[in-house]
This record gives C-alpha cells, structure tokens and sequence, in this order.
C-alpha cells in the first residue's frame, strides 16, 4: 500500500522565508534614516504653511503668480494702506525665514528629480507589510504586488513617507486604494514650488510694506500732534481751558 503524499506546509515555508522581527525593525531604521528623516525639517516647515498660505488667499493673488517689481511696489502700497506696523511685523513672524525656504525648495527638487526605483518601492512595501504580523492578507504576494504596481512611477522619498505614516498611525494594512490616496497625498505635500515662491514673495512685499507703514503712521500722529496743539492755542486765546481731548 503507498505511502500517502505529504502535502506541503506553505504556511511554515512561507514563516521559514519571512524575515525575522529584529531584520524588519533594523530595515525599518535604515529606511526611516535614510527617506524619511531628511524631510522632516522641511515637513515641519510646511506646518506653518497654511499661515502663510491664508496671507496669499486674503491677498487674492492667482496662484503661482510671478510679480514684476512694478507690481510688488503696487502690492506692498496697498497693505501698507490696510495693515497697521505691527500687523505687518506679526504677518512676517509668521513666514518661514528666507534660507528655509531655499532649503524646502532644494529638497522638494530633490524629492521630483529622483527617478522612481522599483527596488526601493519593492522593498518598502515589503517591509510595510511584514510591519503587521497579526494583519497579513491572505494572499500576501498578490497584495504586495498590487501596492507596488499602485505605486509605480512614484519617487522613492513618497513611497517611503506613505508607508511610514501606514505604519505609524494604521491598525489595519490598507486597500490599495487606500495605499494610492496616500501616495497622493505625499506627493502633494512634497510638490509645492509655487507655494514657496508665492511665500517668498509675500515676505518681500511686507518688507517693502513696513516703512511705508511706519511712515505713515508717523505722519498719522504727527498730524493728531498739530490738530492738539492748534486746539491748545485756540483755548489759550480764549482764556478757556477744557478738558484734554483724547489723542
């Protein structure tokens, strides 16, 4: 009688290929140290942005919108006119200094000109998945490559902040569709060149707002300055002294 045919465990073939705890969390490091850590300050910046970016909105300025110097003169003119010195100085406190705009640009180009690598995207996703032990689809290959595919053509820099913040803040693995709106999301969260020059602009039209606003604040009080002293002098003439009026 034979013998019957052992069947095999592809359960424990696949655990026997599976990379151990301690290798994922050391893959893990590597990538965070080196495509995920180099954007955090720039991530940072970016979180004083719609500050920055509500300036620009309450400006109306079209989006993207290069100003020939004639028109940042005509621009700087008109908030001098509506903002007072100090609303001007707390708007400026509010933009990001000029070297860290510089810098976001630079790795924002950095981020754009990188040539996607499937390799990297392969091994990303990989880790991303072998990151939920408890939560593996059933079929993981299947899976894995669908992500990969959902993330072709894609840099390396946002496939690697995508699947971190998965990592980071998802209980369960996502649906590929899930995984593409949050490849897209990182990718408009490292596109944003307009934004950076529109911003650079608005802090040179504040520069050039303020001592027009100075000034005219100056002339301001230095009119109020001339109308009580000629009040003073009409009261002295008639021998009358009223009450102060208020400045």
């Amino acid at each position: 009688m034979n013998a019957p045919a052992v069947r095999p465990d592809l359960h424990a073939s696949a655990q026997l290929d599976a990379p151990s705890a301690r290798q994922i969390a050391a893959r893990l490091t590597q990538v965070k140290t080196s495509l995920v850590d180099p954007w955090g300050p720039v991530d940072k910046l970016f979180a004083a942005f719609p500050r920055a970016m509500r300036q620009i909105h309450l400006s109306r300025w079209p989006e993207g919108k290069v100003f020939s110097p004639p028109e940042l003169d005509t621009e700087a003119a008109g908030a001098a006119k509506v903002l007072s010195v100090s609303e001007i100085q707390e708007r400026l406190a509010e933009l990001p200094a000029p070297e860290q705009l510089a810098d976001a640009a630079q790795c924002i180009v950095r981020i754009a000109t990188a040539p996607p690598n499937q390799n990297q995207t392969r091994l990303l996703v990989g880790l991303m998945v072998d990151s939920y032990p408890n939560g593996r689809p059933h079929a993981p290959d299947v899976y894995t490559e669908a992500l990969i595919l959902a993330a072709e053509g894609v840099p390396p820099t946002v496939v690697a902040l995508a699947c971190h913040e998965i990592v980071r803040t998802c209980k369960f693995l996502p649906a590929p569709a899930e995984f593409i709106e949050k490849l897209e999301e990182h990718r408009r969260r490292t596109s944003r060149p307009e934004n950076i020059r529109q911003i650079g602009t608005m802090r040179e039209v504040l520069l050039k707002a303020l001592p027009l606003a100075e000034t005219a604040e100056r002339e301001r009080q230095e009119e109020r300055d001339r109308r009580f002293e000629a009040d003073r002098l009409r009261r002295e003439a008639k021998g009358t002294s009223g009450p102060t009026p208020e400045i």
